[in-house]
């Protein structure tokens, strides 16, 4: 089976900035909350989840982003015009995390 999401992470100086390309579902949501908890032990100052590229989501992969917002005290990097914005918006997603519109607003 092909990988359904793909994890790129980039270090800078004051960040740690992870960039999920593709889905996140049942099939798949243990496994990202894993390396999402491993890239968090070696981030940092701030931890950085943009989701831009995220492309589909299902409950068990919202309750991952939940979590992981919850545990790890990241920031969440997520456009109005990204695919997964509504559907983590209908939930309430943002009502309780705030959502930054890019990882450069998520930085300042």
């Amino acid at each position: 089976m092909p990988d359904l999401c793909t994890i790129e992470t980039r270090h800078t100086d004051r960040s740690t900035v992870v960039r999920l390309i593709g889905e996140i579902d049942a099939s798949n949501a243990a496994l990202i909350d894993g390396e999402l908890r491993a890239i968090a032990k070696a981030a940092r100052n701030v931890l950085i989840v943009d989701l831009n590229e995220l492309e589909y989501v299902d409950s068990a992969g919202i309750a991952t982003l939940e979590r992981t917002t919850n545990d790890l005290q990241c920031r969440i990097a997520i456009s109005r015009a990204a695919t997964v914005y509504q559907t983590l918006h209908v939930v309430g997603f943002n009502e309780g995390h705030e959502l930054y519109d890019s990882v450069g607003e998520a930085l300042s």
